[in-house]
């Protein structure tokens, strides 16, 4: 196998093991944020940390730390506080901020990033204001499990 080829291989495998991880939380937002209480907190309960926090823990050295799970935790917090009707400006700046993060290399974590990014794209699907901070409200209570659980990070 030559020098390219194999890079070509390794940048596929990446991009599909990227796809995985968007699937698997994909899906667990989504059924958190669609779901029913009893589907809520099952999801809480079990899924979540058997799903999301330890595949975070098994990413090594690239796991978040503490601090930038809570960093982003309480932007979204301070953001469902608020009620304004920026709101939805705010909320999609969090996407920026992840993809920023991680194109400096200070969030390397995959499982994080896409948490991240889906929480996002799930609240601004939805376009009255009311109905987006009711969602970012919802988010937050997954979100604030995710930092429960990764607390020992």
């Amino acid at each position: 196998m030559g020098k390219q080829s194999y890079q070509q291989h390794k940048q596929n495998r990446n991009s599909n093991y990227n796809e995985e991880i968007k699937r698997k939380v994909a899906s667990l937002v989504k059924d958190f944020l669609n779901g029913s209480y009893q589907t809520k907190a099952e999801i809480i309960r079990k899924k979540l940390q058997e799903e999301i926090v330890e595949a975070m823990k098994n990413e090594g050295k690239n796991k978040p730390s503490k601090h930038q799970i809570r960093r982003y935790y309480h932007y979204l917090l301070e953001v469902a506080e608020e009620s304004s009707k920026s709101a939805a400006m705010k909320i999609a700046l969090v996407k920026a901020y992840i993809n920023y993060d991680a194109n400096r290399n200070q969030i390397k974590s995959r499982y994080f990033k896409a948490f991240i990014e889906e929480i996002v794209d799930n609240i601004l699907s939805e376009k009255d204001s009311e109905k987006i901070l009711n969602k970012l409200k919802d988010s937050l209570v997954l979100f604030e499990a995710l930092v429960g659980y990764t607390a020992d990070f």
